[in-house]
């Protein structure tokens, strides 16, 4: 049978449980109970019977009692006359005896043996003991772990995207190579951690690289930027051969060596882990993207994904910037070539004319000195060698003119086209009374034009009309029209046309595609007018057909003060 003091002891320790418990209740419901919630169990059950771990302590932080469940969740070493701060060290810094004489609350969250609990320290200075209730808030503490990490890699992967379209923007922005590496490097830092980065290419000859990009805190021997080396047993013939990227992080230098004879240099030098992606163009490799880091296992399996991604874009940079500087060079050599072209077109069409001038001269002399005095024949003779000497001068004169038209053209300026079309007719007066030709140019526009060649432009196209007129007496009509920032021209006739099959033909020097040896001409003109065209940045074309006239189009800048419209 207990004793009295046994009886007042369990009175005691009920009551005690019953503020223990009221206290909770209230603090359930409170904000400073921060996020837990639980049943709170009648007393005296709510201690010994718990399933969440309850223990009593006293002023001096000594524990005088704990239930099951908290014996459970703290250890072996949690028992009765146990140090609080021993069994708990999160509780370490608590001050229990200013809790239990304020009749304070307190409440944090502590890892315990793989296990979250919420834990509430309560102060009950009427019996002059504190009280810690627990509960389990594991499985909402790995929830929102697992969120965190979730907005943690959302994170990541949308900053990993810009960063991937701020690379393609960075290699679609510039042609020049240099440009694209320079900031190209910084954006991939950002991305995969490296100590070096090197960018290097196949070269013509077999088994050959060479490194065209280096950023590095560390120099590897014998590899110096834009020095060709042999690739046999390099990391880079591997990553050539199998068209994979292969990422090789070595434990020590014996293993580095077996791998890659190649990376011994750089074992030695301190880099660690290495990272190579191919550079493929249509399919076939140019070249590798080499990642290197000082740290031990620095590259993952996401570093090498992200590397096949970014040489995928650099390797397109790459082939663009040397196809650009393969047109580069050929539009220079094309350009110098063309210059060279036409000073000799210039100098023996030029040169030519003195010795041809007296060639017919001569012949010309001699057919007037003789002439009647020799037989049917020999006048023949002189015939033809005067006219093949008079067309021949045509011939040099005409190539002087095509030669002319893109080393002896003046300024392009605000010019008259119906200014220019007068003084055309004005050099074509002979021929025009001659074929008593129609020539209509109504309000023609200002354009912008060397002046001298928009005469010789016109003065072709209508010299071109009343050559190949009709049976009908010629009539040619001059137009324009507006189309943004040029003028379209038309120079229409009633001549004889031609296939329209062959209008590309027509432009070609030396090109007649009438054979009519009764119409002069050597078949430049047109020649002429094509030259004139590029070299105001505009286009001509004819359209045509046969025995129904031809009409040709060229369009001219608009001049300055006409705007663009």
């Amino acid at each position: 049978m207990a004793s009295a003091d046994e009886g007042k002891s369990r009175e005691r320790l009920a009551a005690e449980l019953e503020v223990l418990r009221r206290r909770v209740s209230e603090l359930e419901g409170s904000a400073s109970a921060g996020d837990w919630r639980g049943d709170v169990p009648e007393a005296p059950s709510f201690a010994y019977f718990n399933p969440a771990p309850v223990l009593r302590f006293d002023a001096d932080g000594v524990v005088r009692s704990i239930n099951p469940a908290g014996a459970e969740v703290f250890g072996p070493g949690a028992m009765d006359g146990s140090s609080l701060s021993s069994i708990l060290p999160a509780a370490g810094a608590l001050d229990v005896g200013r809790v239990i004489a304020g009749d304070e609350h307190y409440d944090f969250t502590a890892e315990i043996g793989g296990r979250w609990l919420h834990l509430v320290v309560v102060g009950i200075s009427e019996f002059g003991v504190g009280h810690m209730y627990g509960f389990d808030v594991t499985e909402r503490r790995r929830a929102e772990e697992a969120l965190r990490a979730g907005v943690a890699e959302q994170r990541r992967r949308t900053r990993a995207q810009e960063i991937l379209s701020n690379i393609a923007r960075i290699i679609g922005s510039s042609l020049d190579i240099e440009e694209v590496y320079q900031r190209f490097g910084e954006e991939v830092s950002e991305l995969i951690p490296f100590d070096r980065i090197v960018i290097n290419l196949i070269t013509d000859e077999p088994a050959h690289m060479v490194d065209t990009y280096q950023a590095s805190l560390v120099e590897v021997p014998d590899r110096a930027r834009d020095q060709a080396y042999h690739t046999e047993g390099t990391l880079s013939q591997a990553v050539i051969d199998s068209r994979k990227c292969i990422v090789f992080q070595p434990s020590d230098e014996a293993e580095a060596a077996a791998g890659y004879a190649g990376l011994s240099g750089a074992y030695g030098m301190g880099l660690r882990s290495f990272l190579s992606a191919p550079l493929l163009h249509h399919g076939e490799p140019i070249g590798c993207l080499n990642l290197h880091s000082l740290k031990e296992d620095a590259y993952s399996e996401l570093h090498r994904l992200l590397a096949e991604r970014i040489a995928i874009y650099i390797a397109g940079a790459i082939a663009n910037a040397q196809l650009h500087a393969q047109v580069t060079q050929q539009s220079d050599e094309l350009a110098r070539s063309n210059r060279e072209l036409e000073q000799f077109a210039y100098v023996a069409s030029h040169d030519l004319q003195e010795p041809l001038r007296m060639v017919s001269s001569y012949v010309q002399l001699l057919g007037r000195r003789y002439s009647g005095q020799l037989d049917e024949r020999a006048d023949k003779y002189i015939y033809f060698a005067v006219d093949g000497a008079t067309r021949m001068q045509r011939l040099i004169s005409d190539l002087l003119a095509y030669s002319r038209v893109g080393t002896r053209g003046g300024g392009l300026s605000a010019t008259d086209t119906s200014a220019a079309v007068e003084e055309a007719l004005s050099n074509l007066e002979v021929a025009l009374e001659e074929s008593r030709a129609s020539i209509e140019y109504p309000g023609l526009p200002q354009v912008t034009a060397d002046s001298s060649q928009l005469v010789q432009l016109f003065q072709n196209l209508i010299g071109n009309a009343l050559k190949f007129k009709g049976d009908a007496r010629p009539r040619v009509e001059i137009g324009a029209e507006r189309e943004g920032a040029h003028w379209r021209f038309s120079v229409r006739d009633n001549g004889v046309g031609f296939d329209q099959k062959y209008a590309d033909r027509v432009f070609g020097v030396f090109k007649r595609l009438h054979r009519n040896r009764d119409i002069p001409g050597t078949g430049i003109g047109l020649a002429v007018c094509q030259r004139i065209i590029d070299r105001h940045g505009g286009r001509i074309w004819a359209e045509s057909e046969l025995g129904k006239g031809a009409t040709f189009y060229f369009t001219l800048p608009v001049a300055p003060e006409q705007g663009v419209g």
